[in-house]
């Protein structure tokens, strides 16, 4: 162990561990200890505790009054402790200390304010322009601006180590007073030795009394114990450190008034500066009005001027007169003719510089003796031009809609149709083999997911071929699944629920849903629509490409019946057309403005598009019907296809969902009736139930295959466990002489 060398302080302390703390320790005995673990005294123990803390962070005079007075408060005790005068002098220091800390704060609020206020004037001088010797803001207030004012210690009280301590001639309480509490504010170590050193006195006696009320007896003894200390006889330094915090609360009240009044300066600045943009700003909105007129009767009443070589009329009440305005209103009328010229300037400016641009390319024409034909190149460019931006316009506009939004039928509770990769993809189901496993086709483990998640991670996963309940995943499987091997136990006994799932694709005969209804949408096209598939009730994250609506609007035209007239000598036989015939147009309509390219035409085409729609809306022959994209069916009357509500949303996804179930049971007993039909037949011909019986036998090895196995298997693992009685099936009689 290397050499540490210890500082005298720390040596101190660790001698007087050792001569005076460790011989008590070792003498001490403990004789209830039992009181000790009580609940009313642990509680009291833990105040104590977080009293003790409080003590050594403040660092108070006494202690014990204090520590007394914060247990009293903490335990809701009725024992109020006297304050003396030293307590007295304590709390009015405290009360100084918090008028500092409101003067401190306030001079923050008026800086802050200062601060702020001078920023605004800096706008509102660039705003109105002044010139440099009409500026409101001197290099006092920029200096101020720049200049943070820091937040000290010395701000907040008055430094205790500075303060003269009473002389050497004092009484003998009065050494003992300041050695016991005001030196241990100097040193940390011995007031944590002092109070640490109370504090255990208190414990040991709290414990060798047992009193039933801990908490009165720990506040009784602390306020004993700080009684027994003899009061100062000079209260000297309390008075001194008073009257050290009333000056320097006098200085921080100083302080605050040249910073209130700073403040006050700038806020007289800032309301005169608004003052001089508003009457600016009054004085432009009345210069930019036009108040001539032309004659518009014989005597016209105004004072004439002459503007343009013409004759013009002001109206009466409209001109301005200095010598009516006051000297503020002058000099806002000055800023206001100033900012208009300004103005008028970059105008004629600008417009000078593009009438300068103008005869320069004028020139060049005129010099370069192309004219007319650099005029016809610029129409056939501007024309060009100006197509190819419609048709660029047009076409980012398509591209963006269609790009960012989702169709007008993509909203919650909508019914749709998937693409049929997505609905084989749901239509996948797994076969259970119980207690069966196939460890060789494993290639990755998931550990604690439920058989749903795993079913969902398998039917997205193609190279996933079934999957075992203890999370393993199958790449392959065997051809025949009777080749399947027990399950292993690993941690816990195997149950009927654990097992093997194989992935099973539904056959090509197989009806497969493709129809769901939305319940969730994203936010812009590239997020996944969630839907739920009709009657399966799988929910799937499908992308908006691959969903389309279910029920189309198709436009038709009904044929109206023709008749002919019979004439007197003659009857003539006609051909007569059902009324309900209808006749399917092609074209899809949509209400959409994204799925139509607005199209640059001329008047006339688009005139006659207008009176060609016109003459559809009042033609009584046209009408719509609702195709179902799924089933084909064709209804006249638009069907509820958009569920909004959540409840009716799931009322109709689970009335699907029964529906669907007793389809799949109705069609699974007709299929066990189709096989029992196949057997009996089966059965009933000599070929094929010596086919049936050579089945039979296949099937009675593969299970004593099965059964060496499992013995060895179990053999091997030193499992020995009884086996279940097997039960008599429907085939027992035939293997039962094959055993």
């Amino acid at each position: 162990m290397p050499w540490i060398r210890l500082t005298p302080e720390q040596q101190l302390r660790k001698t007087r561990w050792k001569d005076v703390h460790v011989p008590r320790v070792r003498q001490a005995t403990r004789p209830n200890n039992a009181y000790i673990d009580r609940p009313e005294v642990l509680s009291v123990l833990q105040q104590l505790s977080d009293g003790l803390r409080q003590v050594l962070m403040t660092r108070p005079l006494r202690p014990w009054p204090w520590l007394a007075d914060y247990l009293r408060r903490v335990c809701k005790l009725g024992h109020v402790v006297e304050q003396d005068s030293q307590v007295v002098l304590m709390l009015e220091m405290h009360k100084k200390r918090r008028v500092i800390q409101n003067t401190l704060l306030d001079t923050k609020a008026d800086e802050v304010a200062s601060k702020q206020l001078i920023r605004r004037i800096q706008t509102q001088q660039i705003a109105l322009d002044l010139p440099p010797e009409e500026l409101r803001l001197d290099d006092d207030d920029q200096v101020f601006l720049e200049t943070e004012i820091p937040q000290e210690q010395s701000q907040w009280s008055v430094d205790v180590s500075a303060i003269t301590l009473p002389p050497e001639q004092a009484t003998e309480s009065m050494d003992k007073w300041i050695a016991t509490h005001l030196a241990p504010q100097r040193d940390l170590n011995a007031y944590f030795d002092v109070v640490l050193r109370g504090v255990t006195q208190a414990l040991v006696g709290l414990e060798l009394a047992g009193p039933e009320n801990p908490a009165e007896w720990i506040v009784h003894c602390f306020q004993q114990m700080g009684a027994s200390a003899e009061p100062p006889a000079a209260l000297t330094t309390f008075f001194k450190t008073n009257y050290e915090l009333l000056r320097k609360i006098e200085e921080l009240k100083a302080a605050q008034r040249v910073m209130h009044l700073r403040r006050e300066r700038l806020e007289e600045i800032h309301h005169t500066l608004d003052d001089e943009l508003a009457v600016r700003a009054r004085f432009i909105e009345k210069l930019r009005t036009c108040h001539v007129t032309v004659r518009t009767q014989a005597i016209m009443e105004g004072t004439p001027v002459f503007l343009n070589g013409q004759k013009h009329w002001v109206l009466p009440g409209s001109l301005l007169v200095p010598s009516q305005l006051t000297q503020d209103e002058l000099v806002g009328l000055q800023r206001a003719e100033r900012f208009l010229m300004e103005e008028d300037e970059r105008r004629w400016k600008y417009l000078l510089r593009q009438q300068l641009e103008y005869d320069s390319c004028v020139r060049i024409q005129a010099a370069y003796k192309c004219w007319i034909a650099y005029r016809a190149y610029q129409i056939v460019t501007s024309q060009r031009h100006h197509a190819a931006t419609i048709l660029q316009r047009n076409y980012f506009h398509y591209l963006y809609h269609r790009a960012i939004r989702l169709p007008a039928w993509c909203v919650v509770g909508q019914e749709v149709v998937v693409a049929p990769s997505i609905a084989q993809k749901c239509a996948t189901t797994f076969q259970f083999y119980a207690k069966k496993d196939f460890p060789t086709g494993n290639y990755k483990r998931l550990e604690g997911l439920s058989v749903a998640a795993l079913m969902e991670i398998c039917r997205q996963d193609e190279e996933c071929a079934a999957f075992s309940t203890d999370g393993a995943l199958k790449r392959f499987v065997p051809r025949k699944l009777s080749q399947l091997k027990p399950m292993s136990e690993t941690t816990r006994p195997l149950t009927l629920s654990d097992g093997i799932y194989v992935k099973v694709y539904p056959a090509k005969t197989d009806k497969v849903v493709n129809t769901g209804i939305i319940t969730a949408i994203p936010e812009g096209r590239f997020g996944l629509i969630r839907v739920v598939l009709d009657g399966i009730g799988i929910t799937e994250d499908v992308p908006v490409q691959k969903l389309s609506d279910r029920w189309r609007k198709v436009r038709i035209r009904r044929h109206k019946r023709v008749e002919k007239r019979k004439p007197k000598a003659f009857v003539f036989g006609g051909v007569q057309l059902d009324e309900r015939q209808l006749a399917l147009e092609t074209e899809r309509h949509s209400d959409h403005a994204y799925d139509v390219l607005d199209v640059d035409e001329d008047e006339e085409e688009m005139a006659r598009r207008r009176r060609r729609r016109r003459g559809e809306e009042d033609d009584p022959l046209l009408d719509f019907v609702f195709e179902d994209v799924s089933t084909k069916e064709v209804r006249e009357v638009e069907p509820i296809h958009t569920y909004p509500d959540n409840e009716d949303r799931v009322h109709v996804i689970n009335t699907r969902r029964q529906a669907y179930e007793a389809e799949k049971a109705v069609e699974y007993e007709a299929k066990k009736l189709a096989s029992a039909v196949r057997l009996q037949c089966a059965w009933r011909s000599k070929r094929a139930r010596e086919a049936f019986r050579r089945v039979l036998e296949l099937r009675a090895k593969e299970k004593d295959r099965e059964r060496l196995v499992a013995d060895v298997h179990a053999t091997h693992t030193r499992q020995h466990k009884p086996k279940a009685q097997p039960r008599r099936g429907f085939l027992s009689r035939f293997l039962g002489s094959r055993r």
